[in-house]
């Protein structure tokens, strides 16, 4: 697959995800205020016990498939035969935590408990989300599809059945079941491929076995990344800290999916050039990647935290304002997240270096751990902020030391100064916009495209290569040049 495809995979996901959060700009205003902090504290507290058990679903099943398929994306027999192994494998582990997750709630004394009931819809959404195929065979074109047509069939339900506090079951049910059947529908071109007759001398066996390098780093990773929400909810007395922290955390999600999207896009190929040893082009697939998450990350940085105070009462409501300072802290995480995926994917995973992916995640989740027992304890949801900050960071740090010698952190260190130094100018211009827009939603649109005016005029003055090839690449005209290699 040429290296245009990989520009246009990326493309799909980036024209996906702006769609479906354009979709949540249009929900999450009219649920946060519906809901209240507290309901959707509730939620992410439930969500969050729950995501525990996904973690042993998956068993790392979906990062070690996606990698098996695309080190076999040029044989269709090996990956008829390597689908239904990693299927079944996966549905076998999935049964096994839903049983486990049910038997939990019968023996808990958590409350609300049918709202812990709900959330279980994810664990059986589990066992068809074959994404990881559709990954492996860099067909993103359907993966990005799929998000958009079930955000705008759940949509309308929102609005008619979501009207009051109470109703936070009726919301938990609408958005589990829409994930639920996008995942049924992510089946679809699979069984156009391979049909729905299993291929023979399947070995289960093998691949749960070979799968378990992959599970302490998808145990540490999935602990981590509900550690905040989870202790939050046992060290503070009620479920508003949690509120603010999920409102906040998920503007920050939403960001870093434009960022993480891209280690999605390339893991697949990076993979399939690690296989095949083509180190020169490994070499300029790195270079290209990282300079795009430097590219894209700090405008966004800088953007969340110029408008937060604007931002989060228009978008939530008056009643979360405790969630500006807690956005301010975790937006540096659209940038450090951003690295650690990339790191990760091309420089552990593509390499088979799982166990040292592994440590690295781990060391950070025991950071996170100690550091929020004192922080959260102490400064609520601000503290889990502050925790999870330095813990990212730390992880960042082992990521790069098991790296050092695979990437050219000097060039990294270039284009990071550029673009935070790009990316600044366009936030002192969108504060000094602030003084004389009226604070009102067209206002704060004016703001926006102030900044992405700004940031866009730097690149073209600059004439900044990856800003152009962006450009050629969306009008559908790749930018060209003597390098064989072009990728992004």
């Amino acid at each position: 697959m040429s290296g245009k495809q990989l520009t246009k995979n990326y493309i799909y996901l980036i024209i996906s995800q702006v769609s479906v959060n354009l979709l949540q700009i249009i929900t999450v205003p009219y649920v946060s205020r519906i809901l209240e902090p507290e309901g959707i504290g509730t939620y992410s507290y439930a969500f969050a016990v729950m995501t525990y058990f996904s973690m042993f679903a998956a068993l790392g099943l979906n990062y070690y498939s996606q990698i098996e398929i695309a080190k076999n994306m040029n044989s269709k027999e090996k990956r008829y035969q390597l689908f239904w192994e990693c299927f079944i494998s996966k549905a076998i582990t999935t049964t096994l935590a839903i049983i486990a997750y049910f038997i939990f709630l019968y023996f808990s004394n958590l409350p609300n408990k049918y709202i812990f009931m709900a959330v279980s819809i994810s664990l059986f959404g589990e066992i068809f989300n074959n994404g990881w195929y559709l990954a492996g065979t860099e067909n993103f074109k359907y993966i990005a599809t799929i998000p958009v047509i079930i955000r705008l069939s759940s949509l309308p339900l929102i609005f008619i059945f979501v009207k009051q506090k109470s109703d936070l079951i009726l919301y938990i049910l609408i958005v589990q079941l829409a994930n639920f059947f996008g995942n049924v529908l992510m089946s679809g071109p699979i069984i156009k491929e391979h049909g729905i007759i299993p291929a023979k001398n399947l070995e289960i066996k093998k691949h749960i076995i070979n799968n378990l390098v992959y599970f302490i780093p998808t145990i540490a990773i999935t602990i981590y990344h509900a550690l905040d929400k989870t202790m939050l909810g046992i060290l503070q007395e009620t479920t508003i800290e949690n509120g603010y922290y999920e409102q906040a955390s998920k503007i920050i999600q939403i960001l870093t999916v434009i960022t993480t999207s891209l280690s999605l896009v390339v893991l697949p190929r990076v993979t399939l050039l690690e296989k095949e040893k083509k180190q020169e082009e490994l070499k300029y697939v790195h270079t290209r990647t990282f300079q795009a998450i430097f590219l894209i990350a700090f405008p966004l940085l800088f953007g969340i935290i110029s408008i937060s105070e604007r931002f989060v009462p228009m978008f939530f409501g008056n009643n979360y304002m405790g969630s500006v300072s807690i956005l301010n802290i975790l937006a540096i995480l659209v940038v450090i997240i951003g690295l650690n995926n990339l790191i990760g994917a091309q420089g552990l995973t593509a390499r088979g270096l799982q166990n040292k992916y592994g440590i690295g995640t781990i060391i950070g989740l025991l950071c996170n751990l100690v550091l929020n027992i004192y922080f959260i304890k102490n400064y609520g949801g601000i503290g889990a902020a502050i925790a999870s900050v330095i813990s990212e960071s730390v992880i960042l740090l082992c990521f790069i030391t098991f790296t050092w010698s695979n990437f050219s952190y000097k060039d990294m260190v270039k284009f990071a100064i550029k673009y935070c130094f790009y990316s600044l100018i366009m936030f002192l211009a969108i504060k000094e916009s602030l003084n004389f827009i009226d604070n009102t939603i067209s206002g704060l649109i004016y703001i926006i495209l102030i900044g992405i005016s700004v940031y866009t005029s730097i690149l073209v003055l600059a004439k900044d290569e990856l800003a152009y090839l962006f450009i050629k690449a969306i009008k559908g005209k790749y930018f060209q040049k003597k390098d064989k290699y072009e990728t992004i």
